[in-house]
C-alpha cells in the first residue's frame, strides 16, 4: 500500500513538473534563444500608450496602455484598456530584428479573450505598431485590428 501511495505521489509530482516545463519552454526558452536582440529588448521596459482599432468583431477604437518588463530576452507585462473592465497579460519576445511577437490573454480566466500581437519597433525605438488577432470578450468570436503605441516618459 505504501508503494502505491508513493508511486501515485511521484506520478503527480512528475505530471505537474512536466506541465511547468512545457509552459516555460513554450514562452520563455523560445524567446531566450531567438537571436541577438538585447539592444531592442533593453528599450522596452516602461509605459507605452496609444490606440487599438478593431476592424472585425465589435468595431471601434480604444485607448490602451502597455506596461512592459523584460527578463533577459523575454518581454512580459500587461495591457490595460482605458474605460474598460479588463486587463491582459502578455509574454513573448523579438523575432527577426525589430518584430515583437506577444501572446496575450485576459487575467480573468472566466473571460474568453486571448490572441497574438505582432508589433514593429520603429527606428527611433519610441513607437510600436502592428496588428492583433484573437478572440474578443464581447463578440466571443475571432477579432483583429491594428495597434499603435508610443513610449511614455516616466
Amino acid at each position: 500500500m505504501e508503494n502505491f501511495l508513493f508511486s501515485s505521489i511521484a506520478a503527480l509530482i512528475i505530471g505537474i513538473a512536466t506541465g511547468i516545463i512545457g509552459f516555460i519552454s513554450r514562452y520563455w526558452v523560445e524567446a531566450l534563444i531567438r537571436g541577438k536582440h538585447h539592444d531592442y529588448v533593453s528599450v522596452l521596459p516602461g509605459t507605452w500608450a496609444g490606440k487599438v482599432s478593431q476592424q472585425k468583431g465589435v468595431k471601434g477604437n480604444n485607448e490602451i496602455v502597455f506596461e512592459l518588463k523584460t527578463f533577459l530576452k523575454v518581454v512580459y507585462g500587461t495591457i490595460m484598456y482605458k474605460g474598460e473592465e479588463y486587463t491582459l497579460k502578455v509574454v513573448g519576445g523579438f523575432v527577426q530584428d525589430r518584430y515583437l511577437s506577444l501572446h496575450y490573454e485576459n487575467i480573468d480566466k472566466a473571460t474568453l479573450q486571448h490572441g497574438s500581437l505582432v508589433l514593429q519597433l520603429s527606428g527611433t525605438k519610441n513607437d510600436l505598431s502592428g496588428y492583433f488577432l484573437g478572440v474578443g470578450p464581447l463578440s466571443e468570436n475571432i477579432v483583429h485590428g491594428s495597434v499603435q503605441v508610443q513610449r511614455q516618459e516616466t
